[in-house]
């Protein structure tokens, strides 16, 4: 069988080369390097494997940037790994299952983030434009 044929009959991967996108299942996001780097098993890869991921939509610098909330332990994340190496892995948020989304979130005209603790910050781009916050917590506000 020549490369050809093993790439056509059983895909890019079984040279060691993984272009695709794969759903991998958070073990811990408990990182400790602080680079809010995932531990992620990933069934279809490698027969079953886990790797620590870094985030792929994630800005940040020296002392400065901004950080979502890190996936919880059971999570679903998309993985990618650059240039199809296996020891580079990314993780990217994967959203919502069938009715999973908040109902607060659900029109295309809203924007928002709700926490696992019900904090919530909702906007409203409709004509109606309507700002609505919900903390919790004591509020801190520093100038």
């Amino acid at each position: 069988m020549n490369l050809y044929e093993l790439i056509q009959q059983r895909g890019i991967e079984s040279i060691g080369r993984f272009y695709s996108t794969y759903r991998g299942i958070v073990i811990t996001s408990d990182d400790p390097d602080s680079q809010n780097k995932v531990c992620v098993y990933l069934p279809s890869v490698l027969r079953g494997v886990e790797v620590w991921a870094y985030p792929k939509h994630q800005q940040g610098g020296p002392g400065s940037g901004f950080k979502w909330l890190s996936p919880r332990e059971g999570s679903i994340v998309y993985i990618e790994f650059e240039n199809g190496d296996p020891r580079h892995p990314l993780w990217s948020y994967h959203g919502w299952a069938i009715g999973e989304m908040p109902p607060e979130l659900d029109k295309p005209h809203v924007l928002g983030f709700i926490t696992p603790k019900g904090n919530k910050i909702i906007l409203d781009e409709s004509e109606s434009g309507v700002l609505t916050a919900i903390i919790q917590q004591n509020i801190i506000v520093k100038s």
